[in-house]
């Protein structure tokens, strides 16, 4: 009897050491569906960053792309803009040139110039007086030529 009561003792501990196993074994299995539904929950997680990384770059891509369009574009403007820049100092380089040559004639030349245009002034007029005295001469010769004229038509009609 003795024997019995321990093999039923031991029975009954190995029966709860066993439901004890078995509610750890349980519990271990719940906790394995657990970690697999978070597995899951964590491949769909990285799937849908993934994506959105994915997104991401190639929306990065784009923009670069567009900037780049756009640095070339500004690049192209820039060019025009240095072009006309150097064409625009070469004309005020010429416009200088011609306007320092203009204030050089206007030092130097301007005053001989009006100096001879002076005298060429003084010299028309007196040449206008003279023509002016020449056509009174020259009227008054006409008239006493005409004069002369018709006192010899009278003259030789007597």
């Amino acid at each position: 009897e003795g024997e019995l009561e321990a093999q039923v003792s031991a029975k009954a501990d190995l029966s709860r050491l066993l439901d004890e196993k078995q509610t750890l074994l349980d519990d271990q299995d719940k906790d394995l569906i657990d970690l697999q539904t978070q597995l899951r929950q964590a491949r769909g997680d990285l799937t849908r960053l993934s994506n959105t990384i994915d997104a991401t770059e190639m929306d990065r891509e784009r923009i670069i792309a567009a900037h780049e369009d756009e640095i070339e574009e500004v690049m192209a403007q820039r060019d025009r803009a240095t072009g006309e820049l150097a064409q625009l100092e070469e004309k005020l380089n010429d416009l200088q040139y011609a306007f320092d040559q203009s204030e050089a004639f206007k030092l130097n030349e301007y005053p001989v110039l009006t100096h001879e245009n002076a005298i060429l002034q003084k010299k028309c007029t007196i040449l206008k007086q003279r023509c002016h005295e020449l056509t009174e001469k020259t009227m008054t010769w006409e008239e006493a030529y005409k004069q002369q004229g018709n006192d010899l038509v009278q003259h030789s009609i007597e």
